[in-house]
C-alpha cells in the first residue's frame, strides 16, 4: 500500500499555497461578515510566514508577489500602487529573514529584523508615493498596536513551529545548497 500523496513535497507545497490563496481571498469577506477589521492584523505577512516556515525560499517569494495581486484581483483592494508596495515589502521580508536565518541568527532576531526593516522600507516608499501624489491616503493607516500584535504573534506561533520542527538546520542547510548553486 502506498503512502498518501501529501507526503510528497511538491504536493504539500501546492496544497499549502492553495490554502494561503484561499485565506487571502477570504479575509475581506470574513472582515465584512464579522464586522471586524481582520485586515488590520497584516494577514499577508502572517500567511507569508506560513509559507516561509512550510515551504522553500523560492515558493515564499512567489507567494510574496502573488498574494497582494490576488487580493487586488478578487476584492479590489489594495489599489495597484499599494500592491507593488506590499509586494516589495513582503519580498524584502522574505529575503532578509532567509539571509539572517542562514547566518544562524535564530528565529526571533531574524523575524524581528526582517519585519522591522521591511516595514521601514515600506513606509519610506509609501511616503514618497503619497508626496508625489501617486498614492492617496495616510502614511500610517494601520495603528502600531496592531502591527506589534502581529509581530508578537509571528514570534510566538512561528517560534513554536521553528523550534518544534527543528527548522534551524533546514535554513543552515539551505545556505550550503545556495553556496553550491541550488535554492
Amino acid at each position: 500500500m502506498s503512502t498518501f500523496a501529501l507526503a510528497r513535497p511538491g504536493i504539500r507545497t501546492i496544497s499549502l499555497d492553495a490554502l494561503l490563496c484561499a485565506a487571502v481571498v477570504a479575509v475581506p469577506a470574513l472582515s465584512h461578515a464579522a464586522a471586524f477589521p481582520f485586515y488590520l492584523f497584516d494577514p499577508m505577512r502572517l500567511l507569508l510566514f506560513v509559507a516561509i516556515l512550510g515551504t522553500s525560499r523560492r515558493n515564499a517569494l512567489l507567494m510574496a508577489v502573488w498574494m497582494p495581486l490576488l487580493a487586488m484581483m478578487t476584492s479590489g483592494h489594495p489599489v495597484f500602487p499599494k500592491v507593488v508596495l506590499i509586494q516589495g515589502e513582503l519580498v524584502l521580508n522574505t529575503l532578509l529573514f532567509h539571509a539572517l536565518a542562514r547566518r544562524g541568527s535564530g528565529f526571533v532576531p531574524a523575524v524581528a529584523v526582517s519585519v522591522v526593516v521591511s516595514k521601514a522600507v515600506y513606509y519610506g516608499a509609501k511616503f514618497i508615493l503619497i508626496r508625489t501624489v501617486l498614492l492617496e491616503g495616510t502614511l500610517f493607516a494601520t495603528p502600531w498596536t496592531y502591527q506589534v500584535a502581529t509581530l508578537l504573534f509571528i514570534l510566538l506561533a512561528g517560534g513554536a513551529v521553528w523550534y518544534r520542527r527543528g527548522l534551524q538546520e533546514r535554513f543552515v542547510g539551505d545556505r550550503d545548497a545556495l553556496a553550491q548553486g541550488r535554492s
